[in-house]
């Protein structure tokens, strides 16, 4: 076996991908009756949560007598706790035996021993071609997992970031029966807030790896805004797709890792755009499917500008179908489109918008795909109309 495979029985069980007996940090103010959680609270997670069984865990705080149910997303592992499958690098040099592990050696986690007497936990790690040495808690520190060489996003090319037809539309049904209240029909931003970030947190994955290991190829890349309502994108989708089932889709909320820090999310995507995932995915795509909505002009954010860019540079042919429809009294004129779009990071405001600028006949592309009927379809490459 490999230095850093693991035991068998190790599993993640519970929402969020905790597992009984983590050592976690409230990262809410949260009321109890007259008792509260306070942000910064350490307590333990002890099983299911016995109402939410797919969103909550039960933790014991050691104010309450009993155990409490919380949202997956409301806790945090504390920052020095370590579990089977972390991977640590070690931050001493102290021999252990025959077998000690130098320095900067990087090993995994697949024992933990609770000190009584000290302050640090012993871990037993494996290091490559040292075997199992033990180690204090306090001579190592964790290797963030999406920093990981064994962080499977790492492994897999970009156009293998997606999801089947038929899963989208299995989402789709978990939107309908979990969204209800206040809470019904929500856009892309909500539904990656409650739904998919907290599937994903544990593995630090994308929703399209954690339901495809491995990944599977696309065959269809999806443009459009977070800003629309799912249901009706899904929707959209389905009803201008007879083989929607077998399509293999590369849509952006799925396909990317949502739970990354921002620093860390940017220099795993690239600095320029021209080598993004986005731009990968597109020129490994043979549809192109532009899915517009009523609630937001996607036309006014800066990458759904970049997407079309990007596939009318393809050198092969490929076909752009134009589903869904625009806001009412919505500006459709590409150059106005043009000089009004925004997207949230300066950084890449600018380098989008050079790519944008440089796109030969882009505005009329624009122009053309706002003002489609649904259902039209039009080539590019050698498909050109």
């Amino acid at each position: 076996p490999e230095w850093n495979e693991l035991p068998g029985n190790v599993e993640l069980e519970l929402p969020g991908g905790f597992r009984i007996g983590d050592a976690v940090v409230a990262e809410i103010d949260h009321a109890f009756g007259s008792n509260f959680v306070n942000i910064g609270d350490k307590g333990e997670v002890v099983g299911l949560s016995d109402i939410y069984r797919d969103t909550h865990i039960s933790l014991q705080f050691p104010k309450f007598e009993q155990p409490v149910s919380l949202l997956c997303t409301e806790v945090s592992l504390e920052p020095k706790s370590y579990r089977i499958g972390d991977v640590v690098i070690r931050t001493d040099d102290m021999a252990n035996g025959s077998h000690g592990a130098p320095a900067s050696a990087k090993g995994v986690v697949v024992g933990v021993t609770p000190s009584i007497f000290f302050s640090a936990a012993t871990l037993s790690c494996k290091f490559p071609d040292r075997g199992k040495v033990d180690v204090s808690a306090s001579d190592v520190q964790r290797e963030e997992a999406y920093d990981s060489d064994k962080n499977p996003m790492r492994r897999c090319a970009a156009n293998r970031w997606g999801i089947t037809g038929e899963q989208l539309d299995s989402l789709g049904q978990v939107v309908a029966a979990r969204f209800t209240g206040e809470d019904s029909n929500p856009n892309v931003y909500e539904l990656v807030r409650k739904w998919i970030a907290p599937k994903c947190r544990a593995l630090h994955v994308s929703y399209a790896l954690l339901l495809n290991a491995g990944g599977v190829v696309c065959d269809t890349f999806i443009s459009h805004a977070w800003g629309e309502s799912v249901l009706q994108f899904i929707a959209d989708i389905k009803d201008n797709c007879p083989d929607f089932q077998n399509r293999v889709l590369w849509t952006c909320f799925a396909a990317n890792p949502q739970t990354w820090p921002h620093g860390n999310l940017k220099s795993f995507l690239g600095m320029a755009p021209t080598q993004s995932p986005f731009s990968k995915a597109i020129d490994n795509c043979d549809e192109f499917l532009v899915v517009r909505n009523t609630n937001k002009n996607m036309y006014l954010r800066l990458w759904c500008l970049a997407e079309l860019a990007f596939v009318s540079s393809k050198k092969s042919a490929t076909a752009v179908k134009v589903v869904g429809s625009m806001p009412e009294g919505a500006e459709t004129v590409g150059g106005r489109l043009k000089n009004r779009a925004e997207c949230s990071d300066p950084e890449d405001k600018s380098l989008l918008t050079q790519i944008i600028n440089d796109a030969e006949g882009l505005e009329a592309l624009i122009t053309k795909v706002a003002e489609a009927r649904p259902g039209d379809v039009m080539g590019l490459g050698s498909q050109q109309c």
